[in-house]
C-alpha cells in the first residue's frame, strides 16, 4: 500500500511540474497545498486499514489456543487439530441451564409431569458432567429419540437413547439413573479411547463393546450421526435444531 501511495504523489507531483512549466507558477502553491491536503488524507486512511487489519488479526487465536464457543471447549492448548468452531462437540462442557431445557419440555409436551422431567433433566446434568460429555447433546438426543418423552416403549423402560431395540422392544433398564447412565457412557465410548474400568460408574452401557472399532476416534455431532443413525442425513440438523430452540428459553 505504502508503494502505490508514494507512487500516486510522485505522479501528483510530475503534474505539478508540467504545470509549472507550461502553465506558469500562478497556481503551483495551490496545487502543492492541495497535494500535501490529499497525502495526508491518504495517510490517515491508511491508518484506519491497519488499525482493523490489527484488530481483525488479534481476534484470530493462535493454533493451540482454547477456543470455546456456545457448544462448548472446541480446542485444547497442544496445538493439536482441533474441531470446526461450528461443530456440536461431544466431550466438553454443556452450556444449556435446567430451567432452559424445562421450559422447552413443557411447550413441546403439556403433558409431561413437571417433577419427572426436572429429575431427568437434573440426572442428565450430573451423569453428563462425571464423564465430561456435552449435556445439551445428551439431551437433545434423548428429546429427539424419545419424542420429548411422550415414546412410552422408551421412556417407561428408562431407555432414554434408544440403546438395543429388538423387534420394537428395547432394553429395559433398572432406574432412570441407570438409563440416562448407559446413555452417557455410550457417548463416551465414542468420544474416548477409555477402558470401561475407567468410567466414573459402573459400566451398563450394553453396546459398549461394539464401539471398539470407533473408540476415541468420533469427536463430534456430525461424526457421530454417521455411526448412531446412518440412514438418516437430516439427524445432525434436527439434534442442532432442538439444541438452538432449548436455548431460547436461557
Amino acid at each position: 500500500m505504502r508503494k502505490v501511495t508514494g507512487l500516486f504523489i510522485a505522479l501528483l507531483m510530475c503534474a505539478v511540474l508540467v504545470n509549472g512549466f507550461c502553465g506558469g507558477q500562478k497556481d503551483l502553491g495551490k496545487l502543492e497545498k492541495k497535494i500535501d491536503d490529499l497525502q495526508n488524507d491518504i495517510n490517515n486512511s491508511f491508518q484506519q486499514i491497519n488499525l482493523k487489519i490489527d484488530s481483525i488479526e488479534k481476534a484470530q487465536p493462535p493454533v493451540g489456543d482454547i477456543i470455546v464457543n456456545i457448544n462448548g471447549v472446541v480446542g485444547g492448548s497442544t496445538g493439536e487439530q482441533t474441531p470446526d468452531c461450528g461443530a456440536v462437540i461431544i466431550e466438553a462442557q454443556g452450556t444449556l441451564s435446567k430451567s432452559a431445557v424445562i421450559g422447552y419440555i413443557k411447550k413441546i409436551n403439556p403433558a409431561v409431569s413437571a417433577n419427572d422431567a426436572e429429575n431427568l433433566i437434573d440426572t442428565y446434568i450430573s451423569e453428563a458432567g462425571k464423564e465430561g460429555i456435552n449435556h445439551d447433546l445428551a439431551i437433545a438426543q434423548m428429546l429427539f429419540i424419545t419424542k420429548s418423552l411422550t415414546k412410552k416403549v422408551l421412556t417407561d423402560v428408562y431407555n432414554y437413547a434408544g440403546l438395543n431395540v429388538v423387534d420394537k422392544k428395547a432394553v429395559r433398564f433398572n432406574s432412570m439413573t441407570e438409563g440416562v447412565r448407559a446413555h452417557i457412557q455410550h457417548l463416551k465410548g465414542y468420544s474416548s479411547s477409555i477402558k470401561s474400568s475407567e468410567l466414573k460408574e459402573p459400566l451398563v452401557d450394553p453396546r459398549w463393546n461394539i464401539l471398539d472399532p470407533f473408540r476415541g476416534k468420533i469427536k463430534t455431532l456430525d461424526e457421530l450421526s454417521v455411526k448412531w443413525i446412518p440412514n438418516n442425513s437430516e439427524y445432525t440438523r434436527k439434534i442442532e435444531n432442538i439444541i438452538n430452540e432449548m436455548r431460547r428459553f436461557s
